[in-house]
């Protein structure tokens, strides 16, 4: 079986007639670092309570010493001795919800929905009807850019959460949440009141609010459904959250599990390595079982290499992984052999 695994660095290089490398592009899906940049302006205006983190996250962002997950680390051990935090994260959580729809929208009337996941997909369905093998595609991304090139591509269409893994030849695992994604929490007492604007209704009361193991496909942004508010399914990005902390469906961690001990390769695209909760959750899994061949695309052969022994000193694998020589996703999806993944 073969796991893909994909970070931000595959978004951002996702275009395959504009490499990361050669063609600077303002409207790219933004790198973990970009989330909070001033160009998005006009989203934090529709979430103002989150404007008292921007500055630190901002910081957090062009700081060589510490990186932002590494501060929305501390912000939430802040939040949970103060409501006001919790406010601000809860904004922020729409506010990260927005912006990541929005550009992504953008990106694809930009490349007319042509993107380096459509190719991939594509390819590795030929490779998976040849070979007999399964494939699951997990992803740390909020974009509904692979979600798209599946349904593109294979017909792959998820509209009900059990859909996204009930394919026994394609599976998706979307551990951080999605921007079409939303989590229904029980109401407060107070009502939400006809015309209201929900959003920012459940911001202000997210403190109370009690979230619950349901999930739909759907906009969090609408009104009351069955005596429940909506809110976005998007985890705040830390280093080292727990596997309570991942944003989908308790049934998708349950199968995320059954599968990791058959995985016998893995392909890597534009992730750091650095979630804990993911690699915790694989070692666990895992077992016995002996090491994956894993391949590491990155944005040069020399942070694949970075990326390869984070994932070595975090016990995913014994075995030094593949450094790809292929500067990103483009580069990797023009050169690569593909006779095999």
């Amino acid at each position: 079986m073969l796991m893909v695994v994909f970070g931000a660095g595959a978004s951002y290089d996702s275009d395959p007639d504009r490499p990361a490398y050669a063609v600077s592009t303002y409207s790219r899906p933004p790198l973990a670092r970009s989330l909070f940049a001033p160009q998005y302006g006009g989203v934090i205006d529709q979430y103002p309570a989150c404007r008292a983190l921007v500055p630190r996250l901002r910081r957090a962002a062009h700081d060589d010493t510490v990186a932002i997950e590494q501060e929305f680390q501390a912000i939430l051990t802040e939040a949970a001795n103060r409501r006001e935090t919790i406010r601000q994260l809860a904004a922020t959580r729409y506010y990260i919800r927005a912006m990541i729809e929005g550009v992504t929208l953008g990106w694809m009337n930009e490349t007319h929905g042509v993107t380096n996941y459509h190719v991939l997909v594509d390819r590795l369905d030929t490779w998976a009807q040849l070979s007999g093998e399964a494939i699951v595609y997990v992803t740390f991304n909020y974009d509904t850019l692979l979600d798209t090139a599946l349904e593109d591509a294979l017909r792959f269409r998820c509209t009900d959460m059990s859909h996204y893994v009930s394919n026994e030849r394609i599976r998706l695992i979307k551990l951080h949440g999605s921007t079409n994604w939303r989590r229904l929490a029980q109401n407060p007492a107070e009502i939400v009141a006809v015309g209201t604007n929900v959003g920012n209704w459940a911001i202000d009361r997210y403190a109370d609010l009690q979230l619950i193991t349901d999930y739909e496909v759907a906009s969090p942004l609408s009104s009351e459904r069955n005596h429940h508010v909506t809110v976005p399914a998007i985890a705040i990005p830390t280093e080292t959250k727990g596997e309570a902390d991942f944003e989908l469906p308790p049934e998708h961690i349950e199968v995320l599990k059954g599968l990791i001990p058959h995985i016998t390769r893995v392909i890597v695209v534009g992730w750091r390595g650095k979630e804990a909760h993911f690699t915790s959750l694989w070692r666990q899994a895992r077992g016995n079982a002996s090491s994956p061949d894993i391949a590491i695309i990155d944005a040069t052969p020399e942070h694949a290499r970075e990326v390869g022994w984070s994932l070595v000193e975090a016990k995913m694998t014994t075995r030094e992984p593949h450094a790809m020589p292929w500067r990103g996703f483009t580069e990797y999806m023009r050169e690569s052999d593909w006779s095999t993944p």
